[in-house]
């Protein structure tokens, strides 16, 4: 399960070891993902079965390429 980090950001660990953090933030420009400001509906990830994305509603998910892609390495 990802962690909450602080509000905007992820950290993320692969299964082949390595770690990301994912900064929320620039999302935050779509409206879409304007709920993600509050901590207690941020808070509340889960990750779709096969671990493809997470999600936080049937509207708001990030894929994993994504949060691959873009995130920071640790």
């Amino acid at each position: 399960m990802p962690k909450p980090l602080i509000i905007m950001s992820y950290r993320l660990n692969s299964i082949m070891g390595k770690k990301k953090l994912y900064d929320i933030a620039p999302l935050l420009k779509n409206e879409m993902f304007l709920p993600l400001q509050n901590p207690d509906f941020f808070k509340n990830v889960q990750i779709e079965p096969g671990g493809h994305a997470v999600f936080w509603n049937e509207d708001i998910d990030i894929s994993e390429y994504e949060l691959w892609i873009h995130g920071a390495s640790q």
